[in-house]
């Protein structure tokens, strides 16, 4: 996880904040947020290592 080096990335905090704004606003099943990014996160850890 620490060597995952994203600028813009979504691991940093605003990018999570800004996420979470935006996902209240549309009014989103949380749950279905955080499957979505873990899901996101894992496609991206695995591409990074294979």
């Amino acid at each position: 996880m620490t060597q995952i080096q994203r600028p813009n990335g979504p691991m940093s905090a605003a990018g999570i904040q800004n996420f979470g704004l935006t996902a209240s606003t549309i009014q989103i099943e949380p749950k279905i947020i955080i499957g979505a990014i873990v899901a996101f996160l894992v496609v991206v850890i695995l591409f990074n290592i294979f």
